[in-house]
């Protein structure tokens, strides 16, 4: 049984024999399948959003997926082989939930948002179109607005519009005057008068106005159809190349903004969190699961580990301030003993110096009283001190 589960025991991160010993397999192999399964979910939901959210390589995905899980594994595997040194629960909601629980907290946020991201993928995705859309249509409405395209093309087409003005109004000019030639030679009305009351054929007034009409016609209208002609083409090679660059500036801030990536389906999901209040119990439900390991830690009753490892750490604890005791007592004691000894030897070098100098001056007045007596030179010798004593050092 214990070689099947020797995995799980493994993931908790709990001593394998001692949880043998103290018959709690059961219990650190079901920290370590929820730690595995944290992991795998997280290592999923990472893989997903690098994938199909920022548009990450598959090995690059993968790669993501795999520290976002190692990281994962490893501080639910922490909490779960951490001992559990007091029961109070002040102790464990502060050690446990508020210090070791934050950093699960923090991670639980970001696998929610990427599960929720896949599990509402479809309204997600909707809510950026239209998102992404509308902000198209301004930034091509901007673009069409302040690009110096728009002014050049604006110039142009100004320009066409002025000559096609000027071939219209040579057409009407040549029309106008044909219209006065047949109002006095053409007549109407079965008559021999033409349409301005005058007679009908031709004359003095009727032959000017027929040369009139025809110099126009071919001459002056030809004059404005040739000078329209020869600007037009230029005219228009400018306009499509304007257009041509303006438009390619729309699609730029078209394709710009209708390329959405991570911040825009966040912004999607934020709506989504405010149109369906639904989701915030999934959010919830899966920062719940994510702290599931540390919740279980923090309030489940010691284990028999625990209780083994608080008895081994009291007896270290026990052990060191004894030998920082006995170790201070120790150096008291030898202060004590060199203190006295120096005062012994102290005393010692006071009273030999004492005698040496008595017995100095007993030899020096001795021999001098001798000298005196027999006319010699007094003799001197050495005093040595005697054992036990020490000569005052000189110098």
């Amino acid at each position: 049984m214990a070689g099947r589960i020797r995995p799980m025991l493994w993931a908790s991160g709990v001593d394998v024999d001692a949880a043998e010993q103290h018959r709690e397999t059961r219990r650190y192999a079901t920290f370590g399948a929820l730690i595995c399964l944290m992991t795998l979910w997280s290592a999923g939901a990472m893989f997903t959003t690098a994938r199909f959210t920022l548009g990450l390589a598959l090995p690059l995905a993968l790669a993501a997926a795999a520290v976002f899980g190692g990281v994962m594994f490893s501080i639910d595997r922490l909490i779960s082989q951490m001992t559990i040194e007091k029961d109070t629960l002040r102790y464990r909601v502060g050690h446990v939930l508020l210090v070791r629980g934050l950093l699960s907290v923090v991670i639980g946020m970001v696998v929610a948002h990427s599960s929720l991201t896949f599990l509402y993928a479809a309204d997600i995705r909707h809510l950026v179109a239209v998102d992404a859309a509308a902000a198209a249509s301004r930034e091509v409405a901007l673009v069409a607005q302040s690009a110096p395209e728009t002014e050049r093309i604006a110039a142009l087409e100004a320009e066409v519009a002025r000559l096609d003005a000027e071939v219209a109004a040579a057409y009407a000019r040549t029309d106008e005057l044909k219209a006065a030639w047949v109002a006095d030679a053409i007549p109407v009305n079965g008559t021999n008068r033409a349409a301005n009351g005058n007679y009908a054929g031709p004359g003095d007034v009727a032959d000017p106005l027929r040369r009139e009409w025809e110099t126009y016609r071919d001459v002056a209208l030809p004059a404005v159809l040739a000078a329209r002609d020869t600007a037009l083409p230029g005219l228009q090679a400018q306009l499509a190349e304007q257009r041509q660059a303006l438009g390619q500036r729309q699609d730029a801030a078209h394709d710009a903004a209708t390329t959405t990536g991570l911040s825009a389906e966040s912004r999607a999901f934020l709506q989504l969190l405010g149109d369906d209040p639904t989701v915030w119990l999934w959010l919830l439900f899966f920062v719940v699961l994510d702290l599931v390991v540390a919740g279980l830690k923090a309030f489940w009753p010691a284990s028999e580990v625990d209780k083994a490892k608080r008895a081994v750490i009291a007896e270290t604890a026990a052990q060191a301030e004894f030998n920082r005791t006995d170790t201070a007592m120790a150096a008291a004691y030898a202060h004590r003993a060199r203190r006295a000894a120096e005062v012994y030897m102290a005393l010692t070098d006071a009273d030999a110096s004492r005698e040496i100098a008595a017995a100095v001056a007993r030899e020096q007045q001795g021999t001098t009283a001798a000298a005196r007596l027999g006319g010699r030179q007094p003799e001197t010798r050495e005093l040595r001190p005697r054992r036990g004593s020490r000569l005052p050092s000189r110098g």
